[in-house]
């Protein structure tokens, strides 16, 4: 998809986050990429997430259906 604008969003405690304290719960962790995600979304997205990504995909979307088109759940 050459057209589609991606952004990767890390984990707390992971990736660029590497240095924060990892949230306890998936919720928090939502809470924390959500931030991310509002500064940077476009007008189509679908959220692509592999592992405890998906398990945060799937909370996320239950909390926040308006900010997805599409979840891409991957393992």
């Amino acid at each position: 998809f050459p057209e589609r604008r991606v952004v990767p969003l890390d984990l707390p405690g992971a990736g660029k986050f590497h240095a924060e304290r990892c949230p306890t719960s998936v919720k928090g962790m939502v809470a924390r990429m959500r931030a991310d995600f509002l500064r940077e979304r476009g007008e189509t997205n679908v959220l692509c997430a592999v592992s405890l990504g998906g398990m945060a995909a799937l909370q996320w979307a239950q909390e926040h259906p308006e900010d997805f088109h599409g979840l891409v759940l991957i393992n």
